[in-house]
């Protein structure tokens, strides 16, 4: 039997993932999760939460760890691709105990997301747990596989990018939105789609808007534990009338095809959905150069590796440019930079069709 595991299935760009891979041929038997959230749908396939709630993290991983040894032994699995840093701890120190076979999926930069003390537990987590020669990793993006293999010394991996259901995404479009955005108006619209997080700087984003003296409006989609921060920073500063929150939202899809341009100040990432979602539906992108993913796609996957210095003037391409993390001089040129030439998406082909759903399917199911 074959098992696919995840902390859980909320709203996250890795759960978004796995949830489009079990929807479209992913040939595993049975999901695990750590914790029971739902927000993603797996039709037809068997879903088996480890815990009933959140409690304690300590407490439900060594509860969890537990339970998925005794899961393995009962349903005889022989094969757990595990994402995210919490289900691939688990799953590869059950392998000490049983024989299955373990695919651990990395979804983010070590380097980029974390730092201090959490950087080097998880350092030291991943040195003690996922580096026996029998696991195989897959990367999200050519720049996380270079950065893992070299700071952990492994090479038992292989990169597959997150998919895209173009034909799902057309239909899924086709809705009216969730919230009614008003258009009328004659400012340049700028939408920002993902959680609120610290990784994610949406108030950085809304502070360089805050002092941009141009007819511009940034809408966001998403909530998470930063969006409270964010609304009160707006209200305080009187921004309510160019900086809107639309909510979190099942269906994205419609709200692209409604904006020209897509901006995202995150400093982490490992391979934005949202930004590859956005260039689909020809929005031309201004995305922060982080660790990974932004540069190898705008790029349309021809380098990976961010640059050092002033990024904006060497980094505008097709479908989109990037700016430097953090820097609200590199944010504001390239705000500016859009509403003075008005870029539109170019050559977007040679970027979606390297994410096609059913290649990338076909890849995850080569290597289970």
């Amino acid at each position: 039997m074959k098992a696919v595991f995840i902390n859980s299935l909320t709203f996250g760009g890795a759960e978004g993932v796995l949830s489009n891979l079990i929807s479209n041929g992913y040939d595993v038997n049975v999901l695990i999760t750590i914790w029971p959230e739902k927000f993603f749908k797996t039709p037809g396939i068997e879903h088996i939460s480890l815990l009933n709630k959140k409690g304690f993290i300590i407490f439900d991983l060594f509860i969890a760890l537990f339970l998925f040894c005794r899961l393995i032994s009962r349903l005889r699995i022989t094969s757990v691709n595990s994402h995210l840093f919490w289900a691939n701890y688990i799953n590869g120190f059950a392998s000490f105990f049983y024989k299955q076979k373990v695919i651990c999926t990395h979804c983010v930069s070590i380097n980029a997301k974390y730092s201090g003390y959490v950087s080097y537990l998880h350092k030291l987590l991943f040195f003690l747990l996922l580096r026996g020669k029998k696991i195989k990793h897959i990367y999200k993006s050519k720049m996380m596989k270079f950065e893992y293999e070299k700071m952990f010394n492994i090479n038992n991996g292989i990169v597959i990018f997150n998919p895209l259901d173009t034909k799902k995404m057309d239909l899924l479009a086709q809705s009216q939105p969730e919230v009614e955005v008003d258009f009328n108006n004659d400012a340049i619209k700028f939408l920002c789609v993902g959680r609120f997080h610290e990784t994610k700087n949406q108030l950085a984003l809304i502070k360089v808007f805050y002092n941009l003296d141009l007819n511009v409006k940034l809408y966001f989609l998403g909530d998470g534990p930063c969006l409270l921060a964010c609304k009160e920073w707006v209200k305080e500063h009187s921004l309510i009338d160019k900086v809107f929150f639309l909510g979190k939202v099942a269906n994205p899809y419609p709200y692209y095809k409604c904006f020209d341009y897509y901006v995202s100040a995150s400093g982490a990432e490992g391979f934005p959905n949202a930004l590859v979602e956005a260039v689909y539906f020809d929005c031309f992108a201004l995305h922060s150069d982080c660790l990974t993913g932004p540069r190898e796609i705008l790029s349309g996957f021809k380098k990976f590796e961010p640059i050092s210095g002033s990024v904006f003037e060497r980094s505008i391409f097709d479908c989109g440019l990037l700016f430097k993390v953090l820097d609200d001089v590199e944010i504001r040129k390239a705000l500016e930079f859009v509403v003075e030439t008005k870029p539109k998406v170019k050559n977007k082909k040679v970027i979606i069709d390297k994410v096609e759903i059913s290649y990338i399917v076909n890849q995850y199911n080569s290597v289970a």
